[in-house]
């Protein structure tokens, strides 16, 4: 289909579907596009009334996707982002998040979770995620030059190897892993570190603006690179 395309019910083929132009899902109800690989170049956003969207294969978009009347997006194959995401309700990637194209990617929920299901390949792109009043677990995420996590609850995080992070927003850190980047790590909150196992941060320079504590059992803390905190250090288990 070379231009836009309305979808007013499911669409399954055995195959790909390759939409060049823009997509709209138009009407009531929630919709599953069904194949193994649904490509969209344009826009993909809904019409009339807020519905959810699943992508039951891999998927690859160029456009952005979502604005106020897209509910929930959920992805069960790999997918390809060179655009922007927003949702009203939660975003699930179960596979790898592939981020193409030229531009930074940024995705926006309304206080819902944004589930990454095997991590994120960053193509040397930077990646801004913002749930507001939400949780949110990252880990495997590889190759993002810039990584920009907003959320007034906890982050938990591990196994992450980034140009730089910046944690915006008032809720906790929880490192599970080391954390390594090429530039610096910024946490505004408090961080701690949970689970077993001692903890490295690698970067030009680490800040924590809250307080950082370990939890659940004895452990040391490593800073390889400049650190610089404000609120209080250790405890009775660092």
């Amino acid at each position: 289909v070379t231009g836009k395309t309305s979808l007013a019910s499911n669409v399954i083929t055995q195959g790909q579907q390759h939409y060049h132009g823009a997509v709209a899902l138009p009407g009531s109800g929630d919709r599953t596009l069904t194949g193994t690989k649904i490509i969209v170049d344009g826009t993909l956003t809904s019409e009339d009334e807020l519905k959810s969207l699943i992508i039951d294969g891999e998927g690859m978009f160029g456009g952005l996707v979502g604005g106020e009347l897209l509910n929930g997006f959920t992805v069960t194959g790999n997918t390809s982002l060179a655009s922007s995401v927003t949702t009203i309700s939660m975003q699930d990637y179960r596979r790898i998040l592939n981020l193409i194209g030229e531009q930074a990617i940024v995705l926006t929920t309304e206080d819902n979770a944004i589930k990454f299901g095997e991590g994120v390949v960053g193509n040397g792109q930077d990646l801004s995620v913002d749930v507001g009043a939400a949780a949110i677990d990252l880990s495997n995420v590889r190759g993002v030059n810039k990584l920009e996590v907003n959320s007034s609850e906890v982050l938990r995080i591990a196994d992450v190897d980034v140009g730089s992070i910046e944690r915006i927003g008032e809720g906790k850190t929880a490192i599970l892993a080391d954390i390594t980047t090429q530039g610096p790590q910024h946490y505004h909150g408090a961080v701690t570190l949970p689970g077993s196992g001692n903890r490295a941060l690698t970067g030009t320079k680490i800040i924590v603006d809250g307080a950082l504590t370990s939890e659940d059992e004895l452990k040391s803390l490593t800073i390889d690179g400049e650190g610089i905190f404000g609120g209080l250090i250790g405890g009775e288990l660092l």
